[in-house]
């Protein structure tokens, strides 16, 4: 392959691909890392235990548990007694994080072993537990550097219960606290078996560590892993016929447990599926979307009458994977009955269809668990393949353009074959493993279509034939493999996470014997008749009108619906008014309608999720009401709030909103790359500077919010260079800027020469993508990436972290960091006749212990892509974020710093842009376009001064601007001491 070739010709970049835990091609000694520490460098599992098989190495028939009594401990550890192990009937050993227990096991035969454990959560997350575990000191492959441990959980009711339209609403979630047994599998579970690991024969040392958890821990079992047995066998195993028994109908949106609390169910309302009503919504589904991730898992206890065969079908809807099958994995009781149901294919259809699994599965009489698991075992092998030929496309980008300079001279030919003289070959065997995958895409479906993917390999494999056809125009055409949205490279990057999703829609499932099933859809008069009722019904349902009765406190809310209607929920479940009314809470689809209702005197009581400066924008207008005429204002924000994220809030010396959501800007950065090319994370601006020739020289880029293609540069991106090179920005009085002063220029001059001189990539499309394959392994981004990120970049989960912004290293050894963070605010309006209770409503949504509720609510019924920024600091601190990540997140908060707002401000920030623009696209003098730029700005300002009666026309002051400031918010807080 390419890397082979690379290696061979150039050393130095051996070790520059952009390696993540299913590397596939580098050579390292299978039998262990190198280091007592994880090497994010080193091969993954796929590879590891692919090398394990060639070297010979199997599976052992053995089995040994070892008790707690047996675990070697640390000094100061202990087991908990028996007394305290939650029934388990021995002592146990509790592990939490930065605790670790080593297990000692004597093996007969070098060779593959399996682990087992028993545990009991007792973690108080909705995100799975993390582990790692070393052998014999050792990490043997990356995946053992961070398993999860799923957590078991449950609906807390079968039934619904009903908003205030009379819909479904989702059921609260709880952990179920019990003792269970697994296997050991890899976190992204990409394999149905368990990991294996290699034992020395004779005495090996076990140590598990708590990265983040808290757990009981029971037994631990070694034993060698046992295929399971064909069908043909467990036919033999069992014997007994298929029962004739009517179908048991278990509804698949109740599960009695499952493996996430974010397995929710979803509303269908096509006619047919269970239950049904044509006016309200009722959740009568197992959602697709929340159930397509490898390993997650719902049970249903099913009641049989007798001992026997029966029949299982499940009634399902798959448009996820179009012209091509998802997978699932079938357990009765906990364990896979027999090998062909590890993975049973589910394939695509426009319309619910009863599937019949194709197999009798034995059941005993009483109550049984099914359980069916989302599996990638038919997508896995291809994974791995693409995911190595991304690899290798990537270093073939990375090394043309070191050898180009990183430039294309149309004039300049190459004869590539004497630096790359396999590259013919190289490209032929990345075409045939592609052609291969897609032979193989067509084979497993069941239609002649083409599947999404199939065409997006096959666009792929076009674009190498171009490049292998002409090899010398190679260096011409580099664009073709990494460095445009088109490339080989962005499209295998995109097939990898559509491999990754299995969504598969269930109404029901069938436990049945040899009797006939119910069809699976109404007949076509049927559905006529249907959508015809709800047409007419259309006219006449009034529930979700906006207006609320008058008694009722109008709330609206900048945010998605599935936000609001939470919200809405969580009101009218916990919200006590003090004179019993209640709340209508609203969808508010555009923030401007705020000013036009305010003008026609339609305005809702509160806003919930508005833009931070639209309260300034309002309050200057004399929409808003002064917070400061509460009594309790001082004390309630007191300790909340970063005293900075209130500035922008307050104007005339009054506070008009209260912060609801933040906003942070942090360093992201790619551990496996930057430890590869032996670059330090970065601390200041300076440092950065060091370390671009570097990037540069293997063609990497750094990203700043700056280089987001946009023409416009917002505040968020110039003001830390102001900021951190301690620029006023405002005049004294406020009436003009202060731009051309020492500190104002040699922030802008940064700003700008980063690009001109330095060469920062002047417009990066998606950073996340960038991020992702590894092009640009450093960047500063905000909390969008971040979610992108935790959730929807499992390839490269643990080789990223955070740090805080770069910023200014002072004299004394302070480096600072300032940014923006502003995001979201809350306001009351000032023409609403419900103040009070508006602020008593505003009191309630604000509180830590609301927040906490509404964060842990969304994760656990949206899912964890729907993490909550809080802006109350004492929420943000309680939340289930990664800790660490926390730490990071809270330090940088501490440099938030935000601009006062005056009138005219706007034109700052585009004016700021615009000197952006100039010196760096248009070469112009610094000095020169600042100049005229202030100007600009200074006249905006002194329109709108004049226009809100601080600045007669002649430019004299009538009035002095009060300019908010931090120190006033200060004052307001000691008072309150």
């Amino acid at each position: 392959m390419v890397r082979k070739t690379k290696l061979i010709i150039f050393a130095l970049l051996c070790t520059l691909a952009l390696f993540t835990c299913f590397s596939l091609g580098v050579d390292v000694e299978a039998t262990a890392l190198e280091s007592k520490d994880v090497d994010v460098t080193k091969s993954g599992y796929f590879s590891t235990y692919e090398k394990w098989k060639k070297i010979g190495y199997k599976d052992i028939d053995f089995s040994e548990t070892i008790t707690p009594e047996n675990f070697i401990l640390q000094k100061n550890d202990y087991l908990i007694n028996e007394s305290n192990s939650e029934s388990y009937g021995k002592e146990v050993f509790q592990l939490k994080d930065e605790k670790f227990v080593e297990i000692p096991v004597v093996v007969p035969t070098t060779g593959l072993y399996s682990f087992n454990m028993d545990y009991f959560s007792k973690f108080d997350n909705v995100l799975p537990m993390q582990i790692s575990i070393h052998v014999n000191d050792e990490f043997q492959y990356f995946e053992s550097s961070q398993i999860s441990i799923k957590t078991l959980w449950a609906n807390e009711s079968k039934v619904f219960p009903l908003d205030r339209y009379n819909n479904d609403f989702y059921i609260k979630q709880k952990q179920v606290f019990k003792w269970l047994n697994i296997d050991i599998k890899d976190s992204m579970n990409m394999y149905f078996e368990p990991l294996r690991f290699m034992l020395e024969e004779g005495s090996n040392i076990i140590k598990v560590s708590g990265l983040k958890c808290d757990m009981l821990l029971g037994n631990f079992t070694i034993k060698g892993y046992k295929q399971n047995i064909s069908y043909n066998e467990y036919l033999n195993k069992n014997s007994g016929d298929l029962l004739k028994q009517d179908p048991i109908i278990t509804e698949a949106e109740t599960p009695d447990s499952k493996s996430s609390p974010t397995l929710q169910p979803a509303v269908n309302r096509s006619n047919g599926v269970t239950p049904f009503n044509i006016k309200e919504l009722r959740l009568n589904i197992l959602g697709g979307n929340s159930w397509n991730a490898g390993g997650e898992r719902v049970d249903y206890l099913v009641d049989v009458s007798q001992t026997g065969y029966y029949n299982i079908a499940l009634k399902v809807l798959q448009a996820g994977q179009k012209n091509l099958p998802v997978y699932r994995s079938i357990y009765i009781n906990d364990k896979i009955p027999f090998k062909e149901a590890e993975a049973i294919p589910f394939y695509s259809n426009t319309k619910w269809k009863n599937v019949d699994l194709g197999y009798n599965f034995y059941l005993t009489k009483g109550i049984n668990k099914i359980s069916f698991e989302v599996t990638y075992e038919k997508y896995r092998e291809m994974y791995f393949e693409i995911f190595s030929l991304l690899q290798d496309v990537n270093d073939l980008g990375l090394y043309l353009k070191r050898l180009t300079g990183n430039s294309i001279d149309v004039n300049l030919d190459w004869e590539i074959t004497e630096f790359l003289p396999t590259i013919e070959d190289d490209l032929d065997k990345m075409i045939n493993v592609l052609t291969k995958d897609t032979e193989y895409l067509q084979e497993i479906s069941n239609v002649k279509k083409s599947s999404e993917i199939e065409t997006m390999l096959k666009m792929a494999i076009k674009k190498l034939k171009i490049l292998k056809d002409k090899p010398n125009e190679i260096p011409k055409k580099i664009k073709l493999i990494t460095s445009e949205n088109s490339s080989v490279a962005k499209i295998l990057g995109d097939v990898l996470p559509k491999l990754l999703s299995q969504p598969l829609d269930m109404d029901k499932f069938y436990v049945y014997g040899n009797t006939n099933l119910e069809k699976a859809t109404k007949n076509v008069f049927s559905n006529i008749w249907i959508s015809t009722k709800r047409f007419f019904i259309s006219f006449f349902d009034k529930r979700y009108e906006e207006k609320a009765n008058k008694d009722e406190l109008t709330v609206w809310v900048n945010r998605p619906k599935q936000y609001v209607d939470l919200l809405q929920k969580l009101a009218d479940e916990s919200y006590k008014s003090p004179n019993g009314k209640k709340v209508k809470i609203s969808l508010l689809a555009d923030e401007g309608k705020l000013i036009l209702a305010n003008s026609a005197n339609r305005q809702p009581d509160l806003a919930l999720g508005v833009s931070a400066h639209m309260p300034n924008d309002l309050s200057i207008k004399g929409a808003l009401a002064d917070l400061n005429q509460f009594s309790d204002m001082k004390k309630y924000i007191k300790g909340k709030y970063n005293p900075e994220s209130l500035v922008p809030l307050i104007y005339d010396d009054k506070l008009y909103a209260i912060p609801d959501t933040a906003n942070f800007y942090v360093l992201f950065y790619r551990k496996d790359i930057l430890k590869t090319l032996e670059i330090d994370v970065p601390n200041t601006w300076d440092d950065l500077i060091k370390i671009l020739p570097k990037l540069r020289q293997y063609g990497l880029d750094f990203y700043m919010p700056m280089s987001d293609g946009s023409s416009k540069k917002s505040f968020a991106s110039t003001l830390p260079f102001l900021f951190q090179y301690q620029s006023n920005i405002y005049s004294e009085d406020s009436f003009t800027v202060d731009l051309e002063n020492e500190q104002s220029v040699n922030a802008i001059k940064m700003m700008t020469e980063l690009y001109s001189v330095y060469s920062l990539p002047q417009s990066i499309s998606n950073f996340y993508n960038n991020f992702r394959l590894g092009t640009t392994p450093i960047g500063i981004a905000d909390f969008g990436t971040y979610i992108k990120l935790i959730n929807a970049a499992k390839d490269i989960d643990g080789l990223w972290d955070i740090s805080e912004h770069l910023g200014i290293k002072q004299e004394n050894g302070e480096t600072l960091r300032y940014a923006t963070g502003a995001q979201s605010a809350n306001i009351i309006f000032n023409k609403s006749n419900k103040q009070d209770q508006a602020w008593d409503f505003l009191k309630w949504w604000q509180s830590t212990e609301t927040q906490i509720e509404y964060a842990n609510l969304l994760s656990s019924t949206l899912g964890p892509e729907y993490m909550w920024n809080t802006a109350n600091l004492k929420a943000f601190e309680e939340s289930n974020w990664n800790e660490k990540h926390k730490e990071v997140i809270l330090n940088q908060w501490s440099y938030l710093k935000e601009l006062p707002k005056i009138p005219g401000a706007y034109m700052i920030e585009r004016e700021l842009s615009n000197i952006w623009n100039k010196v760096v696209m248009d070469g112009e003098n610094l000095q020169n376009v600042l100049s005229s730029k202030v100007d600009r700005m200074n006249k905006e300002i002194k329109r709108k001064m004049i226009e809100y009666n601080y600045l007669d026309s002649k430019g004299n002051v009538i009035k002095k601007y009060k300019r908010p400031t931090r120190k006033l918010v200060n004052d307001w807080l000691e008072s309150e001491a």
